[in-house]
């Protein structure tokens, strides 16, 4: 009768265990903090609505190096903002009245990023430091 390897079976379920508590633990580390993101990726938030006087503030500071999550929001319907272009990126997102319109950038250098109306009459930025 052969003699049954104890030892390489309990090696094996350790291992199994130390492994499913380390997946328990990375799968639970981000909760409550933005799903995991770390604070040097998450997206920095920042808010712009347009009224009568443009887009209020019409400069932002933002950090250098972080992703920025601008919401606009359109509140008036005596200016031309119906739109926002931001000529650098090639971008363009229409702002639909009372409706904030979330905008995912990336990060970016220090400098200005600049954004007008559609018709460009109307200016902002985000001044990144």
């Amino acid at each position: 009768m052969k003699r049954f390897a104890w030892n390489g079976v309990r090696a094996a379920v350790v291992a199994c265990a130390v492994l499913g508590v380390a997946l328990a633990v990375a799968g639970c580390g981000g909760a409550g903090r933005g799903g995991g993101a770390t604070s040097a990726t998450a997206a920095q938030q920042v808010a712009v609505k347009v009224t009568p006087d443009g887009f209020v503030p019409a400069e932002l500071a933002v950090a250098q190096g972080k992703p920025i999550r601008l919401t606009i929001t359109r509140e008036t319907d005596q200016t031309c903002a119906r739109q926002v272009v931001f000529a650098s990126l090639n971008l363009k997102k229409d702002l639909p009245l009372n409706e904030p319109v979330t905008i995912d950038l990336p990060a970016q250098p220090a400098g200005r990023l600049a954004y007008a109306c559609g018709m460009d009459m109307v200016h902002g930025a985000l001044v990144v430091q």
